[in-house]
């Protein structure tokens, strides 16, 4: 079992991207009704005389007509009309009234065949085109509203639209409306109106639903669109395809939308290159608008691939325009304390400065710019200080890197004064009882787990959730008294429930609220599931935690896992791939296994993994797939003895 993550995350404020309302309302016609009036004429052969007929009349009224002989055409089609029974045939009798000029006749035969046939689609998509073609919006609305979502709902979306009395139309009803317009239109900008509701109420997965295929006018709409659903690979798709049709990098909004999304989805260079292309362009166009974060994100990247003196230029442009931004001073901090170890100097690096040699990477570390752990945590504690003065709230993050620079300077100290310095933290900024800005006691909790405290990080995770998320409901009285019918009191006290039951009890607390938790705290409660034994427990909440936070896609429909949320740690993984595992669902736990292999550059914990990798692999009876993960394994870490000592049973 393996302890929750420690390593304090960026975060990326993204944020949401929509934020313009684009409103594109296109003509259209009628197709349905066209094709009702135009093509249904004439019905089929009848099994009957009266129905031969019937069709005879019509053309006989129909040469009349093309004589101009219109007194004997309606004469004969009055007549006839008595005859109508089918829908068909009413609209064949609606359609010559018309053209012979008697609307009154027309509309007569349309109202009363839907009495006869009420609810008739035909009839009322017909009867209803014909009250918007005389103005009669209301009456329209009412006899289409049959029409919503058949083959003829562009007529009632019609009628919805010209009776608008509000003129309100973002309303959440008219999203349906403006697909059916799509669907007899093929207008790809009704799906844009669609969408638009959606996105007004924030319910972007509907509004993400309704794109229809990636080869659209409207990608970069889309794109802000699947980014705010979380669907970042269709969002980087949209993306992409606008590019190819000629999108302009100038879109600074946009490219940095891209390269969010390229980081959600773990491609950590292609989100460089979309930053790099921001910021050289508004180099060019000397341009200040491009988002700070976006410096800020270069900055971490240049550093993590030792572009040194790239990261320090980065940085510093944020800080020396904005001295009070938050995410530029805790990846300062950050940097500080990486540099404060980057200067620690091996023995052979130790006896060459002694000379007058160096170098090439000593030279590189000698001549680049230092981030100071002393220099960040005045930085910091100014921000601060200027939080309280202004009467803000402190910022957690900034909390937690004051603390942990504080705790990287004083490395040495023993053990006691560390805990001693962390308690008092806390209780300097305990918000109410038990309760404590979420980072600082996320970063306490996983200090004293380092300390192997713990119980006493058990205890104030549990006291610490239920203080936030008001867990536990009210407890009945221990001692209950009732009186007998001559006023005798006798008491009755509950028996004391054991130990066990009530850490237990605290998993199934926490995996009840995990839809109102940080993933975080999922992970963390259900860590210390597993240390109470709350098995069933633990299991609920690492899958919530790995497979519905984060927002991108993680399982199929066949119950095949494709990935788990970036917002969670490996061990995470590893810890649910266990409890697959233990409860017989080997496959599962070895699709995990591999997920959570490819995830972690730390050496250690993949060989870790590829060992349990192979005990499942054995338990399937896949001899030589374990043998390849143990030698794997050992490659990775020689010092694995469970590896080495499975790979010997196994040979």
């Amino acid at each position: 079992m393996e302890n929750p993550a420690t390593l304090n995350r960026q975060k990326n404020d993204f944020g949401l991207h929509m934020k313009k309302t684009w409103k594109f309302l296109s003509s259209r016609k009628n197709l349905a009704v066209i094709f009702l009036l135009t093509g249904f004429l004439f019905f089929s052969c009848s099994q009957n005389s009266n129905q031969s007929s019937f069709l005879s009349a019509l053309d006989t009224v129909d040469s009349f007509i093309q004589l101009g002989q219109t007194d004997d055409a309606l004469k004969l089609l009055k007549k006839t009309s008595k005859s109508a029974y089918s829908a068909y045939a009413r609209i064949g009798i609606y359609r010559r009234f018309m053209t012979l000029g008697e609307k009154k006749l027309a509309e007569k035969i349309l109202s009363d065949s839907l009495k006869k046939i009420p609810g008739n689609n035909e009839i009322s998509a017909v009867y209803s085109h014909f009250l918007l073609r005389e103005g009669r919006f209301d009456e329209a609305l009412k006899i289409g509203s049959v029409l919503e979502g058949s083959e003829y709902g562009s007529i009632y979306a019609e009628a919805v639209l010209k009776s608008q009395k509000e003129k309100n139309l973002l309303l959440p009803q008219l999203s349906g409306i403006y697909g059916d317009c799509y669907s007899a239109t093929g207008n790809e900008k009704w799906l844009v109106n669609a969408a638009l509701p959606f996105l007004k109420d924030g319910n972007y997965s509907a509004a993400a639903a309704l794109q229809k295929s990636i080869q659209s006018d409207f990608n970069l709409f889309w794109a802000k669109v699947q980014f705010d659903a979380k669907n970042y690979d269709l969002c980087v798709e949209n993306y992409e395809n606008a590019q190819l049709k000629g999108f302009s990098v100038e879109n600074y909004e946009l490219t940095d939308l891209a390269s969010d999304a390229f980081f959600m989805l773990g491609d950590y260079d292609s989100a460089e290159k979309e930053r790099e292309r921001l910021i050289l362009q508004a180099k060019i166009e000397k341009n200040a608008n491009v988002p700070e974060l976006v410096y800020v994100n270069s900055a971490l990247w240049a550093y993590n691939a030792a572009q040194y003196s790239r990261a320090y230029d980065l940085l510093m442009t944020v800080i020396m325009r904005d001295s009070k931004n938050i995410p530029a001073l805790i990846t300062y901090g950050k940097f500080a304390r990486a540099d404060s170890v980057l200067e620690k100097q091996d023995l052979f690096e130790r006896e060459l400065r002694k000379t007058s040699l160096r170098t090439y990477s000593m030279k590189q570390k000698d001549e680049r710019p230092k981030f100071l752990i002393r220099d960040a945590i005045f930085r910091i504690e100014k921000m601060l200080e200027w939080q309280k003065k202004n009467a803000q709230t402190l910022s957690d993050e900034l909390l937690v890197e004051k603390l942990s620079l504080w705790l990287t300077e004083n490395s040495d100290l023993p053990q006691k004064k560390v805990e001693s310095e962390i308690w008092k933290n806390l209780e300097i900024n305990e918000i109410e009882k038990n309760m404590y800005p979420p980072a600082l006691l996320h970063f306490a909790v996983n200090e004293f787990l380092k300390f192997e405290k713990k119980e006493d990080a058990r205890l104030l995770f549990e006291n610490y959730l239920d203080a936030r998320y008001k867990m536990k409901k009210t407890d009945l009285q221990d001692e209950k008294v009732e009186y007998d019918i001559f006023g005798g009191e006798k008491t009755y006290s509950a028996p004391p429930v054991p130990d066990f039951v009530i850490r237990a009890a605290f998993g199934d607390r926490a995996a009840d609220y995990a839809n109102t938790m940080e993933t975080w705290e999922i992970e963390t409660a259900a860590y210390f599931a597993l240390l109470d034994n709350n098995i069933s427990a633990a299991r609920r909440l690492y899958e919530y935690a790995l497979f519905e936070t984060g927002g991108a896609r993680t399982i199929e429909a066949d119950g095949q896992i494709v990935s788990f949320s970036r917002l969670c740690a490996v061990n995470s993984a590893v810890n649910l791939a266990v409890i697959y595992a233990s409860d017989g669902d080997l496959k599962r736990a070895l699709n995990l296994y591999g997920l959570a292999s490819g995830r972690t550059k730390d050496k250690k914990l993949k060989s870790k993994i590829l060992y349990r990798t192979a005990l499942v692999q054995n338990d399937l009876q896949n001899k030589e797939s374990a043998i390849l993960s143990l030698e794997y394994a050992l490659s990775l870490n020689p010092m694995n003895a469970d590896a080495r000592l499975m790979l010997r049973k196994l040979k």
